[in-house]
C-alpha cells in the first residue's frame, strides 16, 4: 500500500478534529475533548507555531485522511539536544492494524534523525496492547517507573495562585 504523507493543511482540519474525536472515544475520554476548529487553525497555521500536525492521505479513498499525527519540539535536558514529542497519533478504524501508525513513528523518526535531535518520545495508555507490543519491537524503552501527571481548570490555576 503506498501512502502520502504530509503536512497538516487548513483543508484538513475537520477531519484531524474528527480523528482527535475517534481517539478520545477509542480511550474513553470523549468528554476530554474541548478543542475547536480555531483553536487546532491558530495553534497550527500562524507565524511561530509550537505544535506541528503530520497526516497520512487515505489510500482507498482521495480527499480523506487515514490517520494523523500531532507533535512538538521538546528539549530533553540531560540529552542536551531537542527531540519530538508525540502527543496523539490516530488511525482511522477502519485502517488501524495495517501498519499506518508504524509508518508515522517511523516518518517522525526521520525526522529527528534528519534534524540530529536525541530522541522521540510519547506515553501511551497501560491498556492500549497494540501499540504497546509495537513499542516493544521498535526497541522503545519502556519507562515504568515514571508517572505521566496532568493539572487542569482549577487545580492548576490554585497551584498557579501559590495556594498549596
Amino acid at each position: 500500500m503506498k501512502l502520502s504523507i504530509r503536512n497538516a493543511e487548513q483543508h484538513d482540519l475537520d477531519q484531524i478534529l474528527d480523528l482527535i474525536m475517534q481517539l478520545a472515544i477509542q480511550e474513553g475520554l470523549s468528554e476530554e475533548v474541548k478543542i475547536t476548529k480555531q483553536e487546532l487553525s491558530d495553534a497550527l497555521f500562524n507565524s511561530d507555531p509550537k505544535v506541528f500536525v503530520t497526516v497520512i492521505d487515505h489510500p482507498n479513498n482521495i480527499g480523506k485522511l487515514a490517520a494523523f499525527a500531532l507533535y512538538w519540539i521538546d528539549f530533553p535536558t540531560w540529552l542536551g539536544k531537542h527531540g519530538l514529542y508525540i502527543e496523539d497519533i490516530c488511525v482511522t478504524s477502519e485502517l488501524r492494524g495495517q501498519g499506518i501508525g508504524g509508518v508515522l513513528m517511523s516518518y517522525l523518526a526521520q525526522i529527528c534523525v534528519d534534524r540530529g535531535y536525541a530522541r522521540l518520545a510519547w506515553w501511551v495508555k497501560d491498556d492500549n496492547e497494540s501499540a504497546i507490543k509495537f513499542y516493544k519491537r521498535s526497541g522503545a524503552q519502556i519507562m515504568d517507573d515514571f508517572t505521566v501527571r496532568h493539572l487542569t481548570g482549577n487545580e492548576l490555576r490554585e497551584l498557579a495562585s501559590g495556594n498549596l
